[in-house]
């Protein structure tokens, strides 16, 4: 059941991106709620960077289907570079952001504790300016 609710949501998530493009999928979310207390308290002291923290998540979780040899919505997730077409460093409106807050079509993929992966991925994007 698990796993049809997961194809489920991403063949809703494709077809929204394919209809409207990633732009699209940005209007469509609400407005990004910044971390809770407790997520907030989970980021270490510096800052995040996208090789220590966010790599290992998009690796694990989104890199099957937006990966370069298999763009999924035309998104490739598995560089830095790649992943810097759906950024906006210190935008709270960041697509990346969008799709992966609890209303986001792509919330859902983070897989265990979302809410914690889609803080980080907020605070690298938001606080941290999307750094290297």
């Amino acid at each position: 059941m698990r796993e049809e609710l997961i194809q489920c949501v991403r063949r809703a998530a494709v077809a929204l991106l394919l209809l409207g493009g990633m732009a699209g999928a940005a209007a469509c979310a609400s407005s990004p709620e910044a971390p809770s207390n407790a997520a907030a308290a989970l980021i270490p002291p510096g800052g995040l960077t996208f090789s220590r923290d966010i790599q290992p998540i998009l690796s694990t979780r989104c890199v099957g289907c937006h990966k370069a040899s298999h763009l999924t919505a035309g998104v490739d997730l598995s560089s830095y570079a790649g992943v810097m077409r759906e950024v906006t460093p210190g935008s709270p409106s960041s697509v990346l952001i969008q799709v992966t807050q609890p209303d986001g079509v792509m919330y859902i993929a983070l897989g265990a504790d979302p809410s914690q992966k889609a803080a980080e991925i907020r605070s690298w994007i938001v606080d941290n300016h999307a750094a290297p």
